[in-house]
């Protein structure tokens, strides 16, 4: 992951490449998550999203994201608010994880 430092943006942009097969961590959104996948695929609780997919997120939305088996995935985001993951593990790791 790498932080994209966009001036005068009101929300926290961010590249994500993830390995074939990674199952990210489950989460929720205080805010609104705004998600282009580049290259590769990703799917959770809400659909498939491959590259030039555009998938939205709000703070309705719970959600597991698993990458493609052969392609991983590579994307770019932008999030308002916080990501909350969910879960203990998520839970303990939360103060350590700044997204």
């Amino acid at each position: 992951m790498r932080r994209v430092e966009v001036p005068g943006a009101e929300a926290r942009v961010f590249m994500l490449r993830a390995g074939p097969g990674i199952a990210l961590p489950h989460h929720k959104h205080s805010g609104l998550e705004w998600t282009t996948i580049l290259a590769g695929a990703y799917e959770h609780q809400y659909g498939r999203y491959a590259a030039g997919d555009f998938d939205e997120a709000d703070s309705d939305h719970d959600h597991t994201p698993l990458v493609d088996a052969v392609e991983g995935c590579t994307c770019i985001a932008a999030v308002t608010g916080s990501i909350l993951f969910q879960g203990w593990l998520g839970r303990l790791l939360q103060p350590l994880v700044r997204l």
